[in-house]
């Protein structure tokens, strides 16, 4: 990891940029689809570092499954509260499947408040990745993310093995 200022900006660059069109294989019977994806544009600033980098991480994730023909929709939720549940009932009812990625425990945060939200409207398989009910650990940001399975390589590798 070498998430200095200087990366930061670029990748706030790269974040902004609009990507058109993308296959996408679902994860409930494998067909392949064509649709939109839209990054929400990011401003970076040194106090959403943190959430820049781990916004790189799943992107990073992302790029190596679609190597493995794994295609994913990443919706990007920077607050639960007011949840945009309308983005995530419509991004479900396209993939049939939701993985939602934390950098804190998975007990009380997005993955419940998912879950929540699509057990009314759009019942579906959810699984949360994050950390476990567990005493936190203490060290950089990168070597914390690289602890609790969080790097762009290890949830590529957690994420296929459950989509097999």
């Amino acid at each position: 990891f070498n998430y200095g200022d200087e990366v930061l900006e670029q990748i706030e660059k790269q974040l902004n940029k609009k990507i058109d069109v993308i296959k996408v294989k679902t994860f409930a019977d494998n067909q392949a689809i064509t649709r939109e994806l839209m990054l929400i544009k990011v401003k970076y600033n040194k106090t959403n570092r943190r959430e820049i980098m781990e916004t790189c991480e799943v992107m990073k994730a992302a790029e190596i499954l679609k190597k493995d023909g794994i295609s994913l929709e990443v919706v990007h939720v920077p607050v639960i509260k007011p949840l945009d549940a309308a983005t995530i009932v419509k991004s479900a009812k396209k993939t049939n499947r939701v993985i939602t990625v934390e950098n804190h425990s998975v007990i009380g945060g997005l993955g419940g408040a998912v879950c929540e939200a699509l057990s009314e409207k759009y019942p579906v398989k959810v699984t949360r990745l994050g950390i476990k009910d567990q005493f936190g650990q203490t060290g950089t940001a990168e070597e914390l993310m690289e602890y609790y399975g969080l790097t762009g390589d290890k949830l590529a590798a957690t994420i296929k093995g459950l989509v097999k």
